[in-house]
């Protein structure tokens, strides 16, 4: 008898913990924010503690939290520098990037 009570207790304080039925579930990426850095270089830029790729995947991680941000605002810091033999700056794959990753966000939000 004691075991029951206990697991029905268990129980309420999970149900407590999740939150009421009715909340709005968070937004979130179908696919992992690295999926969507494909292209970025694997490369670390002269005063930067993370490579470019690092950095995309935190802003873009940055976004799935506040889908209100503009592709632009997301970015903001990622280099504008180009590596050589790179058609692209950091910062433009960045952007397309998050563009791509708020597109799937409007789909996620409105299915």
């Amino acid at each position: 008898m004691k075991k029951l009570a206990g697991g029905l207790a268990l129980a309420a304080a999970l149900a407590l913990a999740v939150g009421p039925a009715g909340a709005a579930a968070p937004y979130h990426l179908p696919k992992s924010p690295g999926q969507y850095c494909k292209g970025v270089p694997k490369k670390k830029l002269a005063g930067h503690k993370q490579t470019q790729f690092a950095e995309c995947v935190t802003h873009i991680a940055k976004l799935n939290k506040n889908n209100n941000l503009t592709a632009a605002a997301v970015c903001k810091g990622v280099a504008k520098k180009k590596l050589k033999g790179q058609k692209k700056t950091a910062f433009a794959l960045c952007i397309s990037a998050a563009a791509k990753a708020k597109k799937d966000l409007k789909a996620a939000q409105s299915a």
